[in-house]
């Protein structure tokens, strides 16, 4: 249990910091995610904690703690996950408005489109695509200072979808990664789990805005 250093007067007595247990007053957070790998037509429930509990550990029975490559691009950090069965659920899309290319550059515009429901998307290209300036709904944004990649999180999407620019310093491919993210669980795979306990609650990773629990993502990729 930790303890508490008391100075001046008490140097020296040590006591015991108590820590209330979680209860309905003070439920203790817990993450799930229901994630969609378009891609390849496959599902994993996903949680960004420790190790499951006894509500999270139904769906997380067998999980292994790996990396995500389709949900954190830029990251090799590991998270628990176990499989999980496919809904029918409409990835992104991508329609091509023009790709203008000189002998050393390229201008793409495109229309992202989205989930019904979509809440959030994130949009990820590499460094290794050579953007040197992209804007969505007309807003300019950089690369990511620290390791060349664009990275954007799109709070709000308007239902029409997004328009996105990419300007580049190669007539190469251009990978792009989307993410879309909307509200809860899948009904029919979430309804056996039953309510979460009382002393429970779902929790909310500061660092990553598709890290919040109860929320389904839906990724996909593209090589324009």
């Amino acid at each position: 249990m930790p303890t508490l250093l008391i100075g001046g007067a008490l140097a020296g007595i040590v006591v015991p910091c108590l820590v209330p247990p979680y209860d309905a007053s003070s439920p203790r957070p817990d993450s799930l995610l229901y994630v969609l790998d378009a891609d390849r037509g496959t599902a994993s429930w996903v949680s960004f904690d420790d190790a499951p509990d006894a509500w999270t550990g139904q769906a997380l029975s067998g999980a292994k703690r790996q990396a995500m490559p389709a949900l954190l691009p830029r990251s090799k950090d590991e998270l628990l996950q176990a499989g999980a069965s496919p809904v029918a659920i409409d990835p992104p899309r991508i329609g091509v408005l023009a790709d203008t290319r000189t002998a050393t550059t390229r201008s793409l515009h495109l229309r992202v489109m989205l989930p019904a429901g979509t809440e959030i998307v994130e949009l990820a290209v590499p460094p290794d695509a050579h953007v040197t300036d992209a804007s969505v709904q007309g807003k300019h944004f950089a690369a990511e200072a620290d390791d060349g990649w664009l990275d954007l999180a799109f709070f709000g999407p308007p239902a029409a979808g997004i328009e996105l620019v990419l300007e580049t310093a190669s007539t190469g491919t251009v990978p792009l990664r989307i993410i879309a993210q909307t509200r809860g669980l899948p009904a029919d795979l979430a309804t056996p789990l039953g309510l979460r306990p009382a002393d429970l609650m779902p929790a909310v990773i500061q660092w990553n805005e598709l890290g919040a629990s109860d929320m389904t993502l839906v990724t996909t990729s593209f090589d324009l």
